[in-house]
């Protein structure tokens, strides 16, 4: 077989796998999945959105509410890797405890951050560079390792930052107009409805 036939019997089985794996999704769930698959798409690959976890979490969290009445959980938590030794601040969507990660596939710095899977409704929809595990709460071999890197001045700068910014973020998540507050402060191009209006009615 050729290079060119191995490459397209390759996309035929991943595009049967993809259109196999949606058909089985019923109700809500294959809803979420169709949001999410229209948001990777359209938002971050068509306008190329790097780093936009928080953004896109916040975004999948009310478009489902509002547009499909499906109320899912926003979780900033933390992911891990094999790479470091540390933990990086994350934002993803769980429905029924059903993770969906549309936004660690597209990194801002790829060869610091390494690129994820595309999780949808815990399926991996699209491989990534990096294996990373999910936690609510760092685990203490992570916050050990970023407390003794902190001790170098201009890196506890950047982590004290960053524990800032994940602080807000929870506190965000949870609020009853979090969503509303994040919006207000983000640029015209990444509130609510501009994003919406991308998703062309999905």
């Amino acid at each position: 077989m050729g290079e060119a036939s191995r490459r397209k019997s390759e996309i035929q089985k991943l595009k049967s796998r993809e259109s196999d794996w949606l058909t089985s999704l019923q109700g809500n769930a294959r809803t979420v999945a169709q949001v999410a698959i229209a948001a990777l798409n359209n938002i971050i690959v068509q306008h190329d959105l790097t780093g936009g976890c928080y953004n896109m979490a916040f975004f999948m969290r009310e478009y489902l509410s509002r547009q499909h009445g499906i109320e899912v959980e926003m979780v900033v938590g933390w992911v891990t890797d094999d790479s470091w030794s540390g933990g990086m601040s994350h934002a993803w969507i769980e429905h029924n405890g059903k993770r969906t990660d549309i936004s660690i596939w597209k990194t801002e710095f790829p060869e610091q951050q390494l690129p994820g899977a595309v999780i949808i409704e815990d399926f991996e929809y699209r491989k990534g560079v990096a294996h990373y595990t999910y936690h609510r709460d760092l685990p203490k071999t992570a916050r050990d390792y970023l407390d003794m890197a902190s001790q170098d001045a201009q890196v506890g700068l950047i982590y004290k930052k960053k524990d800032a910014e994940h602080c807000e973020m929870q506190r965000l998540a949870t609020d009853t107009d979090g969503a509303e507050q994040y919006f207000s402060r983000a640029p015209q191009e990444m509130k609510y409805e501009s994003l919406a209006s991308m998703l062309r009615g999905i």
